[in-house]
């Protein structure tokens, strides 16, 4: 795999932002499939590539990986602030699409994203049903209620103000209901009654959401291992 790291300059967030992406560095003779991969809170784009293997197991598949920077955002526009999601779902988006031979086929396009990126992932998805086929989430945040725990500055997240997943869902829930999703989290998780509650209520909507519960916390160790039962689980073509 070929990493690139990109810097432009974001007119949404009035800065230099970057954007690494790991893509097959073999001839691309068609549109890539795309993987967009959130970070979670504290983290960057870079932190997947630095604490896990996903480079090691993404060489074996024919496709385009994308680690955008989205800082302490919550994959949400910052009321008085800055628009991170809008940078994220159309500035960032059409310009990486502009550039890379990304296929823009819903079928070829797929979200992953843990703790903050989980919400992120799920935010995206429920809000822009028609843009990914396969929807992965490692230890989801889904209820906001837990940022004064999580957050030191939580404060910046005006969390009263921000639709709940729940209610993105159901907007959406016919088309969402069409999509393939997989909730990976551990038994040792403080977040796992949150998700639980969350996937049932979001399974009523006939949303198949598969929730898989298997040995592991909130940390890296967990989610380094889950990065190989995503890949089997999306329909990537192997080289």
């Amino acid at each position: 795999m070929a990493l690139v790291k990109i810097q432009f300059s974001s007119k949404l967030l009035e800065n230099q932002t970057t954007v690494r992406l790991l893509i097959p560095d073999q001839k691309i003779v068609k549109p890539l499939p795309v993987i967009w991969w959130l970070h979670g809170l504290g983290d960057n784009g870079n932190t997947w590539l630095r604490k896990t293997r996903i480079e090691l197991v993404a060489e074996k598949y024919n496709t385009a990986i994308i680690f955008p920077d989205m800082q302490r955002s919550f994959y949400l526009n910052i009321q008085n602030g800055l628009p991170f999601f809008t940078y994220l779902t159309d500035e960032l988006y059409h310009y990486l699409y502009s550039v890379f031979p990304f296929s823009t086929n819903q079928n070829k396009n797929f979200l992953v994203g843990n703790s903050m990126g989980g919400f992120g992932a799920y935010k995206w998805s429920f809000t822009d049903p028609h843009k990914f086929s396969y929807i992965a989430t490692m230890s989801p945040v889904t209820n906001l209620s837990v940022l004064p725990k999580i957050m030191p500055d939580y404060q910046i997240i005006e969390s009263k103000k921000t639709p709940s997943l729940y209610n993105l869902a159901l907007s959406n829930k016919n088309i969402l209901s069409m999509a393939n999703w997989l909730n990976l989290i551990g038994d040792s998780d403080p977040l796992l009654n949150d998700d639980q509650k969350f996937v049932n209520r979001i399974k009523k909507l006939g949303i198949n959401l598969n929730m898989q519960i298997s040995s592991g916390k909130h940390d890296w160790t967990f989610w380094d291992k889950q990065i190989e039962k995503i890949f089997d689980w999306l329909p990537l073509e192997k080289f």
